[in-house]
């Protein structure tokens, strides 16, 4: 094989696994490199790295349905929530247990 044949295939592999890295959020730097380095094995790697946008979006949605979970639980319990750190705290409570701060009368 020759060099620039070996080159050729590096420079594809290296764009192909850049393109893919960056379609799941990861360093399109760090694909394209090992793509490189790699070849087929870069993309084999690559088509196999997990997607953290995917993750990002299931964090998202887990934290969005806790905090409709914890509006409703404040809601049937007139409790209100720290300005701070956001814990529900009962009505007569005037400091976070969590984090201690003053919470405003009201």
């Amino acid at each position: 094989m020759s060099v620039e044949y070996v080159l050729g295939v590096g420079v594809v592999c290296g764009i192909i696994c850049a393109v893919i890295a960056g379609n799941k959020e990861q360093s399109s730097c760090s694909g394209c490199i090992g793509g490189f380095l790699f070849g087929i094995f870069g993309l084999i790697y690559w088509a196999c790295a997990p997607d953290r946008r995917r993750e990002r979006l299931e964090r998202e949605r887990h934290h969005e349905q806790m905090m409709m979970q914890q509006q409703i639980l404040m809601q049937q319990t007139n409790a209100r929530a720290c300005p701070a750190c956001g814990v529900s705290m009962p009505p007569a409570a005037t400091f976070c247990s969590n984090c201690g701060s003053k919470l405003i009368a009201g």
